[in-house]
């Protein structure tokens, strides 16, 4: 079986539950099909280095992960560093930590969507996704607008973050209250 799952990792999922629990067998399987983990035992995807090698792979890979080392630091910011999104298979504490959440939005500002309603309203968390949203394709902003009007808040407050090509976006300029807008535009 080990030479079989080393070459096709995915024949884990055929395996007896008791292969599926050795850590040989496991581990070469995840290293040559990343995907496996989610055929791992329960105690093996609790395994910290069989987690690390899948999520170094494929940092989504954190759902398969068992609870503990959704709760571990460490093993969330690999995943992270990985995939930002993956965040949103952290444990609530993890999914509200700083470090995490600005590596998350950093790779895309979309990933504050997984974070706690309160920490999307944090002015650091606002400023942090509106700075990397400048360089971004504007429906990013638009998003973000439109789920937290404290975004557009923030950029008025802060007008030296956006550009002028993304305060003049059409799409942006439809989701910006009217209020807003006056005060937006007028300041670029």
């Amino acid at each position: 079986m080990f030479e079989a799952v080393s070459q096709w990792g995915e024949t884990l999922a055929d395996a007896s539950k008791e292969l599926q629990n050795d850590y040989a067998i496991v581990l070469a399987a995840v290293t040559q099909w990343s995907y496996a983990l989610q055929h791992a035992s329960k105690e093996l995807r609790g395994d910290r280095d069989i987690v690390l090698k899948a999520i170094s792979q494929w940092g989504h890979l954190l759902k398969y992960a068992s609870a503990s080392l959704r709760n571990n630091k460490k093993v969330v910011l690999a995943a992270v560093k990985r995939d930002g999104s993956s965040i949103r298979y952290a444990s609530d504490e993890l999914r509200n930590n700083h470090d995490i959440i600005l590596e998350a939005i950093s790779q895309n500002a979309c990933n504050v969507d997984y974070v706690c309603p309160q920490l999307q309203k944090n002015p650091e968390i606002i400023l942090h996704t509106l700075n990397f949203c400048k360089n971004y394709i504007p429906y990013t902003i638009q998003h973000l607008v439109y789920k937290n009007p404290e975004y557009i808040t923030a950029a008025i407050a802060n007008i030296n973050i956006l550009d002028q090509k993304i305060c003049k976006c059409r799409v942006l300029q439809k989701c910006v209250p009217p209020a807003v807008h006056a005060t937006l535009f007028v300041l670029i």
